[in-house]
């Protein structure tokens, strides 16, 4: 919905980081509008099939947001997701030391989790492994780095998957 009817989630004012989006036209709107006309209008939208949210518009948003503020600090930035290396882009710091990077997209703060091959791209990677979480999408994006974030201290482990080969060579009794 356009920024006209004060959606609770204001997709238009950045709507750059998620391309092809279409908002109402705000026509529909007389210059008097009161908060409960609004209200009547966001509802009657809603009811027509207008959605609040574009489907994985968080993610989206994450990612592309991500790509352009890193692009200001670090060099080589280059969007890797489809290739399933457990992050979601790669790029160089100013000393040509090569990062990888996992982007994780929120509307609200909330916890964040690295799964799979995610967990273990942050294992391996170590150092040079940084989660990126934008949080307070659409209205307040931020970016919040954090470095080795599987170190003990920084995040916080609840399952540990022991694999089949692993588990059916151990003793029997």
């Amino acid at each position: 919905m356009s920024s006209e009817l004060k959606p609770l989630r204001n997709w238009e004012t950045h709507q750059a980081f998620i391309p092809g989006l279409s908002f109402i036209d705000d026509t529909y709107l007389s210059s008097d509008c009161t908060d409960d006309d609004l209200r009547m209008w966001r509802d009657f939208f809603k009811a027509a099939g207008i959605r609040d949210n574009p489907d994985s518009g968080v993610e989206q948003f994450a990612i592309n947001f991500a790509l352009e503020k890193l692009k200001s600090k670090y060099k080589n930035v280059q969007l890797v997701e489809k290739l399933n290396y457990g992050f979601d882009i790669q790029a160089e710091t100013s000393d040509g030391t090569q990062i990888q990077v996992e982007v994780k997209g929120v509307s609200d703060e909330k916890d964040v989790e690295l799964t799979g091959n995610e967990a273990d791209a942050a294992d391996k990677y170590k150092k040079s492994f940084y989660l990126c979480v934008v949080s307070l999408i659409p209205n307040s994006p931020t970016i919040h780095l954090v470095n080795d974030p599987a170190q003990p201290g920084v995040g916080k482990k609840d399952k540990l998957t022991i694999p089949v080969d692993v588990w059916k060579v151990s003793e029997t009794i």
